[in-house]
């Protein structure tokens, strides 16, 4: 008979790290409330955005004033502004940002934990980045636990006019 192995699903957000890393990474630079207030306004723009377009008679798809943002272009945003205002955060303070997110440490410790056994896979699975990701994992030596990978959004660093 095969041996069974047992499989570990994290998700990053709220599980591994003890916030969202979407919203702590970019505070580190602009404050809490800029940042709250930055994707709040990102947000009710795109909203705004896309029911004027719903509305209107003019369903053009070539239509260059329509904002098609979701989750990850708001984030992108927030981090380019963390990068261009604040602090003047560059990527390697960014990524040392995601680095020191908070956790709890008893996760920690079950993660590496589990890690250790014979039988199990850990991987995690979130709507989170590689960047912040992958940052957090290595500067917390938990780089090598998650031996079945990580399946999240692609983060890189561009520069401007490189999209």
């Amino acid at each position: 008979l095969p041996t069974m192995k047992i499989l570990f699903v994290w998700d990053f957000d709220w599980t591994v790290i003890n916030c969202n890393s979407d919203e702590y990474v970019p505070a580190q630079f602009l404050g809490h409330d800029a940042t709250s207030d930055g994707f709040r306004d990102l947000i009710r723009t795109a909203e705004e955005q896309t029911k004027a377009k719903a509305e209107s008679n003019h369903d053009n798809d070539g239509d260059e004033d329509a904002i098609d943002w979701d989750w990850h272009k708001i984030v992108e945003i927030m981090v380019g502004r963390a990068m261009n205002e604040g602090a003047g955060a560059s990527p390697d303070d960014i990524l040392a940002a995601a680095a020191k997110m908070p956790c709890l440490d008893q996760i920690k410790a079950a993660i590496v934990e589990i890690s250790q056994q014979d039988q199990t896979g850990q991987m995690i699975l979130s709507d989170g980045n590689t960047l912040f990701i992958e940052a957090y994992l290595k500067a917390n030596g938990m780089e090598d636990c998650f031996n079945e990978g990580i399946m999240t959004n692609i983060g890189k660093f561009v520069s401007v006019g490189e999209e």
